[in-house]
């Protein structure tokens, strides 16, 4: 995801998101500055995929529901295309974007791990509603789970595929091996 410049004058939200919706790629705004969003590896398509449905199986359809990189987050005035967004908050007809998520993640690669690990994540832990942030390797098991307790955030990594995540919100285990279901891993 590279930086691009959309005229010289700084844009606002609302207007980002009058001129995203002219444009035929997905871009994110952040730092009031516009990243064109990159085609993904089928790695990383299948990451997103495999915890889409972990997640959607954990979910109470009637409570919360779990989104994939095509639905954008909002907030404080920036807009983000996470990965996967779990959201409770209900959908409000004419608005393309949710606001308080409990769950993001974000899977990392080359073009995008440093913004995953530094912009996004300081954006994202001051989201009031967010309990929990993955971040999530493409090429070997290694997923790091950040959860807020009270004000503030701890951290696990997991590595081995052997390990299992346990998420509060929503209420579920996720088996690090069913995250990395038929994608190729460097792995030793």
């Amino acid at each position: 995801m590279s930086a691009v410049t959309t005229s010289d004058a700084p844009l606002t939200s609302d207007d980002f998101l009058a001129w995203e919706g002219q444009q035929e790629e997905r871009h994110e705004f952040i730092a009031g500055e516009v990243h064109a969003m990159t085609g993904a590896s089928f790695a990383h398509k299948s990451i997103v995929l495999n915890l889409f449905r972990i997640l959607d199986a954990a979910l109470d359809p009637e409570d919360c529901v779990v989104l994939d990189e095509t639905v954008q987050f909002r907030f404080a005035g920036e807009l983000f295309y996470p990965d996967i967004m779990v959201t409770c908050e209900e959908y409000q007809p004419g608005r393309e974007w949710f606001e308080s998520p409990v769950l993001l993640a974000e899977v990392l690669s080359q073009s995008t791990q440093r913004r995953d690990r530094s912009l996004k994540l300081s954006r994202y832990q001051r989201v009031p509603s967010l309990r929990t942030f993955l971040l999530v390797a493409q090429d070997r098991p290694w997923v790091q789970v950040m959860r807020r307790v009270g004000d503030s955030w701890s951290a696990t990594v997991h590595e081995s595929l052997d390990e299992v995540i346990e998420v509060a919100h929503p209420a579920c285990r996720i088996a690090v091996r069913d995250i990395y279901r038929r994608v190729p891993l460097m792995l030793g």
